[in-house]
């Protein structure tokens, strides 16, 4: 964690005792990655990696899915949302990507009516292939 000078003294006072779970190897070198400008490097790098499996899942959902689905959030980062223009409730379709085993997440903070088909999809963790596999394998379950 990085406090400013003031609350990093209240937080000893508090916290003094507290367990940390990282390692307080990794915590003494993350200053000096951040000093070398290593971190910046880092977050650039990722950045593009993100920006290719972006680009890349959009690219395949179009190609899968055309005018059955609506992407929400082209540039919002780890994950974007789908707005499903097939027939099945959200649920539905989450419990189906599920049997497949692939995750889809609600989009609960979203709901505004109950025809909402409203899809989470994240990609940060996953590669190039298999992300393209499971789209295929939604576009197999969903269609």
């Amino acid at each position: 964690m990085v406090l400013p000078e003031p609350l990093l003294t209240r937080y000893k006072m508090h916290f003094s005792y507290f367990e940390s779970t990282t390692s307080l190897f990794s915590q003494l070198t993350m200053p000096k990655f951040m000093e070398m400008g290593e971190w910046n490097r880092h977050i650039k790098r990722m950045r593009l990696v993100y920006k290719r499996k972006m680009l890349h899942l959009v690219s395949k959902l179009k190609k899968q899915f055309g005018q059955n689905i609506s992407i929400i959030g082209e540039q919002s980062g780890l994950y974007l949302l789908i707005k499903l223009h097939l027939n099945g409730s959200e649920e539905w379709f989450i419990e189906r990507a599920s049997s497949y085993g692939v995750k889809v997440c609600p989009t609960y903070f979203l709901k505004n009516n109950s025809d909402s088909r409203i899809i989470k999809l994240g990609f940060s963790h996953l590669s190039c292939n298999e992300i393209e596999l499971g789209v295929r394998l939604l576009k197999k379950d969903w269609a």
